[in-house]
């Protein structure tokens, strides 16, 4: 299974791009993460796909065991891929949270630490 994730990596890799320009902090940033999803789902795609060839190979299509096994590896990535997604939420300029966060700097340094405190506890 190492083998296919560096397999499904290295295709997804290939489909990272974008037309944006860094123009610091003019650049789009919803684009460039995108293309960055785009990648990881090509890749995510790929690795299941060669995952399911290697359940076959090693223990048949009749096997429930290897099966169920493929299903933890399924859960695994769709848990990882949640975890991502939560994390880009609540560190992304495009979102609320760090927006909020933002917000609270006209007024001084002391409510950007407790609105980061309120933010972070969420």
């Amino acid at each position: 299974l190492g083998a296919a994730g560096l397999i499904g990596s290295f295709i997804g890799f290939f489909f990272v791009r974008t037309s944006e320009k860094g123009d610091g902090w003019n650049t789009n940033l919803t684009a460039l993460m995108f293309a960055l999803e785009k990648g990881m789902y090509i890749a995510n795609l790929v690795f299941l796909a060669l995952g399911a060839v290697i359940v076959l190979v090693l223990f048949g299509a009749e096997s429930e065991m290897g099966w169920r096994m493929y299903a933890c590896v399924v859960i695994g990535l769709i848990a990882g891929m949640a975890i991502g997604k939560g994390t880009e939420f609540f560190t992304s300029f495009d979102y609320g949270p760090t927006i909020s966060i933002k917000d609270r700097a006209r007024t001084g340094p002391a409510t950007v630490i407790i609105q980061g405190m309120g933010v972070g506890m969420v």
